[in-house]
């Protein structure tokens, strides 16, 4: 017990509380604060002084479209390939969704992309009803405009912002990775 009378002791743990009260607090505050933007990714942002509709929401639309579209060209044996390759794209992105992993889910969504215009490409030689036909446009606007609400969204440019004006500064970009603060990811 003499040990804790030394005053090289005292100032040895007087430091080792300062350090960990500091690292507590840049966690509460600087974690909350990257929450905060990451949150934006569902409940959407505000920025540029516009509030831009979440990307989750968005993806939401785009798969429910998807499953339509899926439902359309099951009807059609000339869309078989086409619609099974959609069909495993929305799956895909739904699982994602359920992840929570916003890296998965953009690259769920590009393959979503890519199946849908492949879906639509052969759509159009595969002689379908005009009833299936308005409904594979129907589809085809909801996936498309969700799609350009999600390249506007701003959820990226909010994260960047955060990355620029909070997380590359002194003295937070040096303490946030020891403080185990996260930054936000991007959807890209």
């Amino acid at each position: 017990m003499s040990i804790l009378r030394k005053r090289s002791c005292a100032v040895v743990i007087a430091l080792v509380v300062v350090c960990l009260s500091t690292l507590l607090s840049v966690n509460r505050s600087l974690g909350s604060a990257a929450d905060r933007v990451a949150d934006g990714f569902y409940s959407g942002v505000k920025y540029d002084g516009y509030v831009h509709k979440s990307i989750y929401s968005q993806l939401e639309q785009r798969s429910g479209a998807a499953a339509g579209l899926v439902t359309i060209g099951a009807n059609y044996v000339a869309l078989g390939d086409v619609t099974e390759a959609l069909r495993s794209a929305r799956q895909e992105l739904a699982n994602t969704m359920d992840g929570g992993d916003v890296a998965a889910m953009y690259k769920a969504n590009t393959a979503l992309q890519t199946a849908y215009e492949a879906f639509v490409y052969a759509a159009q030689d595969a002689g379908l009803s005009a009833r299936d036909q308005k409904g594979v446009d129907s589809y085809a606007d909801t996936l498309s405009g969700a799609q350009n609400v999600i390249a506007a969204a701003g959820y990226n440019e909010s994260v960047r912002e955060f990355e620029r004006k909070t997380l590359s500064r002194f003295p937070a970009g040096l303490l946030a990775p020891i403080a185990g603060v996260d930054a936000p990811v991007l959807f890209e």
